[in-house]
């Protein structure tokens, strides 16, 4: 069984660690991150697992709940045919 991850990131680098240790755990394939363009070391913390896929999701520093929708309810779909699940 294949298992992608979506998850969504801004400044979260202190959390880093703990939340790829949480998905190893899993037994996780792929995740991919959209990173909001980040300014701390988060993207630099990712780049070391080698199946995180990091993505730039620029908002202009707004939180924009539409974007974050169109992430979560679509994005998986493009995978649909290589995964078995999407966390």
């Amino acid at each position: 069984m294949k298992l992608l991850g979506i998850a969504i990131t801004y400044n979260e680098g202190p959390r880093v660690p703990y939340v790829m240790a949480y998905y190893e755990r899993l037994g996780i394939d792929k995740l991919i991150v959209f990173d909001n363009m980040s300014t701390d070391n988060t993207r630099e913390l990712l780049s070391k697992y080698p199946f995180v896929e990091i993505k730039d999701y620029d908002t202009g520093g707004i939180f924009n709940e539409s974007m974050n929708a169109t992430i979560k309810n679509h994005y998986w779909k493009s995978y649909a045919h290589e995964y078995d699940w999407c966390v």
